[in-house]
C-alpha cells in the first residue's frame, strides 16, 4: 500500500474533496506527500453505467500531484 485515499471537506465550504496521503506510509517524514483535488472535468465510464464517471482533477494543495485522473471499474479484468 502506497498511502490512504479519502475525502475531506472542501476548502470552499461546499461538499467534499478527495484526497491522497502518502505522508504515513510510503513517504514517512514528507509532510506535502499528499494531494487535495478538486474535479475539473469528468465523462462517462467506457464500460457503461455500473462503473463511476471517469474524473479530471487538479491538486488544490501537497504536492504528491499537480492533476489526477482517476477511474474506478467492476467486473474488470486485467490479466497477469
Amino acid at each position: 500500500m502506497l498511502g490512504s485515499h479519502f475525502f475531506q471537506p472542501n476548502p470552499s465550504g461546499a461538499g467534499l474533496s478527495p484526497i491522497w496521503d502518502y505522508r504515513a506510509v510510503s513517504a514517512k517524514g514528507n509532510p506535502d506527500a499528499f494531494v487535495l483535488a478538486q474535479k475539473v472535468s469528468n465523462a462517462p465510464a467506457p464500460s457503461g453505467a455500473k462503473d463511476v464517471d471517469w474524473l479530471q482533477l487538479k491538486g488544490l494543495s501537497g504536492s504528491l500531484a499537480t492533476t489526477v485522473r482517476y477511474s474506478l471499474l467492476f467486473d474488470a479484468y486485467f490479466p497477469c
